[in-house]
């Protein structure tokens, strides 16, 4: 009973709240001649979502969204921690890498998708980029907190007991103090990254549309015609959409408390 009040009354409750506005707004609010924008939930459900024909492309789009998603987002950790770790331990790195970190993070992405469109084609390599680039700023920037967050009495006590001198010693710093103590802050970020990267791969897919796989920008880029209206399919794009960007910072989060916990 303490589960169901703590965790699962209070979204079900704003998740009500949700759908009653919905329901007001498109059956009350818009008039009959407008609204084709907003179908009501039961029929999103009913032509959408449980209605195979409709459902099957959006579940095509989806392993198409999550695969480019999961490859860009484990490439952006990987580059995101790499370059953090190396800026944590000079002063001289971070003035050299961190400039161009901030104005990646700033680039217009619709502006140099036709850039990155001329360089590596209009295919999955692409969507990685897109996805990378919008996605590693807060892996960057959370993870070296954390690596800069050691306190110096722990430094102190590590110098005391460490016999090893150079790059062995740097190494074991790393590992053994400094990586340690970033995984808070570090999975603060990864999670903030995971819906980034989603964001990147939908906007992604809007732009780069030269292949044949079908992902659920795609899809919604296609399904968004006002002249005709916006029928159920698109709203079961978005929703689909909106449950994988749960789903991935959840994921995170679990992993994260899992390191938090152990490490």
């Amino acid at each position: 009973m303490k589960t169901f009040k703590k965790f699962i009354l209070p979204p079900a409750i704003i998740f009500a709240l949700f759908i009653g506005f919905w329901y007001l707004v498109s059956l009350v609010i818009l008039s009959s001649r407008i609204q084709f924008i907003l179908p009501p939930p039961h029929e999103v459900l009913t032509e959408g979502i449980f209605n195979y024909d409709a459902i099957r492309p959006t579940l095509i789009g989806l392993w198409e969204t999550a695969r480019v998603t999961l490859l860009g987002f484990a490439i952006a950790i990987i580059l995101g921690i790499g370059l953090a770790i190396l800026m944590s331990q000079a002063r001289f790195f971070e003035r050299m890498i961190f400039p161009y970190a901030v104005t990646l993070q700033a680039v217009p992405i619709v502006a140099i998708a036709p850039l990155i469109a001329l360089w590596a084609g209009y295919g999955l390599k692409s969507k990685i980029i897109v996805t990378i680039i919008i996605a590693i700023f807060p892996i960057i920037t959370n993870t070296l907190f954390g690596l800069r967050s050691v306190s110096s009495e722990m430094n102190d006590l590590f110098r005391l007991h460490v016999s090893t001198q150079g790059i062995r010693a740097r190494f074991q710093k790393i590992s053994k103090l400094q990586f340690r103590a970033a995984v808070p802050s570090m999975f603060a970020g990864l999670r903030i990254a995971a819906g980034l990267a989603l964001i990147g791969t939908i906007v992604a897919e809007f732009f780069f549309k030269g292949t044949k796989a079908e992902g659920l920008g795609k899809l919604i880029s296609d399904k968004y015609v006002p002249a005709s209206g916006f029928g159920p399919e698109l709203y079961t794009a978005i929703i689909i959409t909106c449950l994988l960007g749960l789903a991935l910072f959840w994921l995170v989060g679990r992993i994260g408390k899992y390191f938090t916990r152990y490490l």
